[in-house]
């Protein structure tokens, strides 16, 4: 099977205060012994990166330096990055007109239209219901694996 990571999976990775790290890191140890597919999206990188360099009084910002985001980054496991693909954009918008999305459902179905162009069937993720209902692909939560 393939897996993607969802941002939320990379953002609770790297804070060291987060009750949900172990689990997180856990998570994609499992994966990667099984030898599952792991990919990351260039879309999850921009997210974890909005997230990582947001200051810590802003919204869940966890307050890093552009150059220790770049260097958390760096750190990771040798995933895949799949590519940007002219046909991700058409796939989004067959998605959201399809599913009727709304708002910032918008960016989910994103990575469900990176999934279905680089046929990548789950993805693991602590918010599984912002995948339901999407087209097809499988969320995960850490604690199922």
């Amino acid at each position: 099977m393939a897996y993607a990571l969802d941002s939320n999976i990379l953002l609770r990775a790297v804070e060291k205060n987060s009750p949900d790290r172990p689990l997180a890191l856990s998570a994609i140890k499992k994966l990667l012994e099984r030898d599952e597919r792991v990919v990351l999206f260039p879309q999850i990188i921009v997210e974890f990166w909005v997230v990582a360099t947001r200051p810590t009084e802003a919204r869940g910002g966890l307050g890093f330096s552009p150059e220790e985001a770049e260097q958390l980054l760096r750190e990771l496991p040798a995933l895949e990055l799949c590519p940007e693909s002219d046909r991700i954009f058409p796939e989004w918008e067959r998605l959201v007109k399809v599913h009727r999305v709304r708002g910032t459902r918008a960016h989910d179905a994103r990575i469900v239209a990176a999934m279905n162009v680089h046929e990548v069937s789950h993805i693991l993720t602590f918010h599984s219901g912002d995948f339901q209902g999407l087209g097809g692909v499988t969320p995960v939560e850490p604690l199922v694996l």
